[in-house]
């Protein structure tokens, strides 16, 4: 089946699920620090500074986008389509307000019909937004979430309509408008 694994930055996320998913052999995106935690096929980042800040760290064979427009080329710029919905044109992606979102879209365009959701918790976690260390000034609040979390819901349908699976394996997630599985039963 045509699977790919998105790694978001959720504080639930664990080293072992990562593994888990790296053993399966199953393609991976990471969205932002993901690349920290695991080897990559692809990598999203929709922040221009967030790529000023990483990219000397990023290996050069991870394929790269980007929703702003960055200084390095061999990161591939995608275009923003509006907030909600789900685009269907190559390279435009609908925003969702979030690069979680975004990537679903990308991964839809890349012609992906299973996917699967990792540290998407949507919601602070044991008091923190993501595994890794804040970013510089933006990280995100309770109500960014609950607006991103209403923009995921009519993009769960729009995906189901598209014939596409989605599936939440995030070990404490608020985003519960796609099926909820647990990692191992899903692999």
């Amino acid at each position: 089946m045509n699977t790919i694994v998105i790694i978001a930055s959720g504080n639930s996320l664990t080293r072992a699920d990562v593994a888990r998913v790296e053993d399966a052999g199953i393609e991976i995106m990471g969205i932002n620090n993901a690349y920290q935690i695991c080897d990559l096929a692809y990598l999203y980042a929709c922040d221009a500074d967030w790529w000023k800040w990483h990219y000397n760290h990023i290996p050069s064979y991870i394929i790269k986008y980007s929703l702003e427009k960055t200084e390095y080329t061999d990161v591939m710029q995608m275009e923003k389509d509006g907030i909600e919905g789900l685009s269907k044109k190559w390279p435009k992606l609908k925003t969702g307000q979030n690069g979680g979102y975004q990537a679903i879209n990308l991964a839809y365009l890349m012609g992906y019909k299973r996917i699967i959701l990792l540290g998407y918790d949507m919601q602070l976690t044991k008091g923190k937004s993501h595994w890794h260390k804040d970013h510089p000034g933006n990280n995100p609040k309770e109500k960014q979430f609950k607006d991103w979390i209403g923009n995921y819901n009519g993009l769960a349908l729009l995906l189901k309509k598209e014939g596409v699976e989605v599936i939440n394996c995030t070990r404490s997630t608020a985003l519960e408008c796609f099926k909820l599985a647990k990692l191992e039963d899903v692999l």
